[in-house]
C-alpha cells in the first residue's frame, strides 16, 4: 500500500506505522486543510516543536537558519539544557548542520507573538501548540505538510538507528527548502540593500 510504503523507513513499530497511516488518511480526507492556510506575509520567526527538542526541532532549527531564516525550537516534554541525540549530532554534521551549540528548551522560556509560524511534528504536539497560538496570534501547522510532502506524522527518531535519522532529516530539509521559498519573497531586505 503507497500510503505506508514511503513511511515504513521512519516508522520503527507497526503502532507507530499505524498512527502515521491514519495521520496521512485523515489528511487525504482534508483533516488538516487548516494547517495549509498559512498567511505568509505575517510571519518573522519559525518555531519547530517537538517532544523533547533533542532530535527533531533542533535540527529543523538549525537547518532553517543555515537557510537564512529567523528560528527557535522549543520540547514540550523537555528536559531544559539537555544537549541532543548523538545520533542526532553524527547525522546533522553530515548533512552541514552542527548542532554541537543546541541544548533543549522548554517552552516556558520562549515567548510566542503574533509573528511566529509554529511548525509540529506530530499531531498531538499541534493540539499543544494551537493553544499557545490561540493566546498569542500565532499561526501553526505540520512541518512534514510542506516540500510536496504529505507526512502529518513526522515520526520520533529518538530511539532508531542513523538510517532512521537520515529520513527523518531528509524530510526537513525538503519542507524547509519549500518553507524558504515561500518566506523569502515576503521577508523584509535586510538595511542597505536596493532591489
Amino acid at each position: 500500500m503507497h500510503v505506508v510504503k514511503d513511511l515504513a523507513p521512519l516508522c520503527r513499530t507497526r503502532s507507530t506505522l499505524a498512527r502515521a497511516a491514519l495521520a496521512r488518511i485523515w489528511l487525504y480526507l482534508g483533516g488538516y486543510r487548516a494547517c495549509r492556510q498559512v498567511a505568509w506575509h505575517r510571519v518573522q520567526r519559525l518555531v519547530f516543536v517537538c517532544k523533547g527538542n533533542i532530535c527533531r526541532s533542533p535540527y529543523a532549527e538549525f537547518r532553517a537558519r543555515a537557510l537564512g531564516l529567523n528560528a527557535v525550537s522549543f520540547g514540550l516534554d523537555a528536559r531544559d539544557g539537555r544537549p541532543p541525540h548523538p545520533l542526532a549530532l553524527e547525522t546533522a554534521l553530515g548533512r552541514d548542520v552542527d548542532l554541537s551549540a543546541a541544548r533543549a528548551r522548554v517552552q516556558n522560556g520562549l515567548a510566542i507573538d503574533s509573528g511566529d509560524l509554529l511548525l509540529a511534528m506530530e499531531p498531538w504536539q499541534l493540539r499543544g501548540v494551537a493553544r499557545l497560538c490561540r493566546r498569542s496570534g500565532a499561526q501553526c501547522s505540520l512541518l512534514g505538510l510542506w516540500g510536496g510532502l504529505a507526512m502529518p506524522w513526522l515520526p520520533d527518531p529518538y530511539s532508531d538507528s542513523a538510517p532512521t535519522f537520515q529520513h527523518c532529516y531528509a524530510v526537513i530539509d525538503r519542507a524547509l527548502d519549500d518553507l524558504a521559498a515561500r518566506l523569502q519573497p515576503v521577508q523584509p531586505a535586510p538595511a542597505g540593500v536596493v532591489h
